[in-house]
């Protein structure tokens, strides 16, 4: 948001920042995005895979109360792939609307 419209003054209809935008800002925008995905994927990444003692509580529709340390794992071991993904996805779009003729 910051990026895109206070300083580059806004997106395009395709949602891309707008032609003419300079390089800085553009690789800006993607670092701050590829860095969004990637603390949200590391901190899932750490709750499911690292070593030691976890508890998790559940509260929804569904469940509530203490639910087990395979099931919490499980779940955040899928967003953390999860997150993986969008990652490379967003990388990919990132690097082919840099290497775009603007």
């Amino acid at each position: 948001m910051i990026v895109g419209y206070a300083l580059a003054g806004g997106a395009a209809p395709d949602g891309d920042l707008p032609p003419g935008t300079p390089l800085w800002m553009r690789v800006t925008q993607m670092a701050l995005g590829l860095g969004i995905v990637a603390a949200l994927g590391t901190v899932a990444a750490w709750v499911a895979f690292r070593p030691g003692p976890r508890t998790f509580t559940a509260s929804g529709t569904f469940a509530s109360g203490q639910t087990s340390e395979r099931v919490g794992r499980m779940l955040f071991g899928a967003g953390a792939v999860l997150l993986a993904v969008v990652f490379v996805a967003l990388l990919i779009v990132s690097v082919k609307r840099l290497r775009a003729p603007r």
